[in-house]
């Protein structure tokens, strides 16, 4: 990056009036600059330099990387990128909220993506130890609540099908583009 940004820094005080905001107040050990200043100085710059790196990123549509994140860890969907390390589902440059249970089926779904994921296995995988009987209506609602989120527009059903009475499935990207994703829904 060439071009010059100014980013304040509420940890020093103001520049005086009248010097143009070029100048910096001087550090506050009788005038004189140390090595710490020196390293806190590049470690502040260093910040500034990702956050601004970050904001590009973000500017240009791109989701910026999550500290930790392996390309492992990140999975497409469409125009959805999941970052299973963070638990993050980013839409464009949008940071999606979703619940504990949403994440986990959706997690679940990417790790079977193309096949379908029994009932049973959703529910222990979402619901633990509830009973069965208490995770039926709340299943159903979940998968709803979840395609809502993830596609607004009213397309989830085409991602996220419903194998009647078996489970339930995330259709690939690729099979989803050919047109040959099942007629399940």
């Amino acid at each position: 990056m060439t071009s010059a940004v100014r980013v304040p820094d509420p940890m020093r005080t103001p520049a005086p009036a009248g010097a143009g905001g070029a100048a910096r107040a001087e550090p506050q050990r009788g005038g004189r600059a140390t090595s710490g200043d020196a390293a806190a100085e590049l470690t502040r710059l260093r910040r500034v330099l990702q956050q601004l790196e970050s904001m590009v990123q973000t500017e240009r549509g791109a989701a910026a990387p999550r500290p930790g994140a392996t390309a492992a860890s990140v999975e497409q969907i469409g125009e959805l990128t999941v970052d299973l390390a963070a638990r993050t589902v980013i839409r464009g440059s949008v940071e999606l909220r979703l619940t504990r249970r949403q994440f986990d089926l959706l997690h679940l779904l990417l790790q079977h993506r193309g096949h379908t994921v029994s009932l049973e296995a959703i529910r222990a995988r979402v619901w633990g130890d509830e009973p069965a009987e208490r995770t039926g209506g709340g299943l159903r609602n979940l998968v709803l609540s979840l395609r809502r989120r993830l596609w607004p527009a009213g397309d989830g059903a085409l991602w996220i099908r419903n194998a009647f009475g078996s489970g339930y499935r995330l259709v690939p990207d690729d099979a989803l583009e050919a047109g040959s994703a099942g007629e399940e829904r």
